[in-house]
């Protein structure tokens, strides 16, 4: 969609205009995702950005795969990288800098449903086990409820 926008080859010469596509790519993401799933739309979000980031990736690493070939030695292939790592990094930081955002201004967002119990052990400072009554047996595996009952 955006990666018409901005083609591979204009990334590589300016992969600071990753760190735009970077944001827009986080905010429609997170946007669609909260719209789509508003119980627990974290990890759909990050699906949605992969998705939208395979398209521009993917040119950009045929482009630089070419050119690639066309180089003689190790060393000097990696440094000819240096401009893909750019767009990268840039990419990174913008979805790092929504994602920082979103994450303050609707925490209850930030947090889904794996993470949950964590997240009540940090606040409570109280071990989870006094939550769902988990207790270990000979060999070390947990057994409990979380109604309170033990078996």
């Amino acid at each position: 969609m955006l990666e018409q926008l901005y083609s591979a080859k204009f990334l590589k010469e300016k992969p600071i205009y990753a760190f735009l596509l970077g944001v827009a790519y986080s905010v429609i993401a997170i946007g669609a995702s909260i719209i789509l799933f508003p119980k627990d739309p974290a990890l759909v979000s990050v699906l949605i950005i992969s998705v939208l980031f395979l398209p521009s990736l993917y040119k950009l690493s045929v482009m630089e795969e070419k050119e690639e070939l066309k180089e003689k030695g190790f060393l000097k292939a990696i440094y000819n990288q240096k401009q893909f790592i750019k767009v990268y990094f840039y990419a990174f930081f913008g979805m790092l800098i929504v994602f920082a955002f979103f994450s303050a201004i609707l925490p209850s967002l930030a947090t889904n449903t794996i993470s949950n119990i964590s997240v009540v052990t940090i606040e409570t400072g109280q071990n989870v086990t006094k939550f769902y009554n988990f207790t270990t047996n000979q060999t070390g595996n947990f057994t409990g409820n979380q109604s309170g009952n033990q078996t």
